[in-house]
């Protein structure tokens, strides 16, 4: 049973092209925006992935970072003990009198100023002076012996005077010496 219109066509004709709008209206009303909207979403996910495996190598880098300064644990102890981040000046004065005992020389007094900055240096120095008496072999000694020592001392200056005479307690020939010293540390 065909039924027409009047303007010929039928009634299959009709609601087959209402299907067809409907379908053409739902495909960009609903599918196109959702579309564009998984596109967006890949973007974005491609993104985050990126940013994930920038993270996760950064992650692998603070890890390896982290392996090395615990293998090097040992060396940067020393670093620590050559160059100390305070000034610790009874350390300095304790370590000095020390050596001093070890040459065998007499030390009469022991000045430690303060610590100095210098422009665009990450350590401080610390101006320390030193005077003492001993024989030539054991002045000689304690110089050596503050040279090997683990903390860096820098020798700045040095005089030396010999002894006249009978002064007391010093044999003679014996010598005085003074001596300038800068203990640096880290800022």
């Amino acid at each position: 049973m065909l039924c027409t219109t009047s303007n010929g066509m039928n009634n299959k004709n009709i609601v087959a092209a209402i299907i067809v709008a409907l379908a053409v209206f739902g495909f960009f009303a609903f599918i196109l925006p959702e579309y564009s909207n998984i596109q967006e979403a890949r973007t974005a996910l491609h993104e985050r992935q990126a940013r994930l495996e920038e993270r996760t190598a950064l992650v692998a880098k603070v890890a390896s970072l982290n392996e090395t300064y615990t293998a090097n644990q040992s060396n940067i102890n020393k670093l620590e003990s050559l160059l100390p981040t305070n000034k610790h000046h009874d350390e300095i004065i304790s370590s000095i009198f020390s050596i001093a005992g070890q040459a065998g020389v007499v030390l009469s007094e022991a000045v430690v100023g303060d610590a100095s900055n210098q422009a665009n240096n990450p350590t401080k120095q610390t101006n320390i002076t030193v005077q003492g008496s001993g024989q030539y072999e054991r002045v000689y000694n304690f110089l050596q012996l503050l040279e090997q020592n683990l903390r860096l001392y820098d020798v700045q200056g040095f005089n030396i005077g010999i002894v006249q005479g009978g002064a007391p307690g010093l044999a003679a020939g014996s010598l005085t010496f003074e001596i300038k010293i800068n203990a640096n540390s880290i800022n």
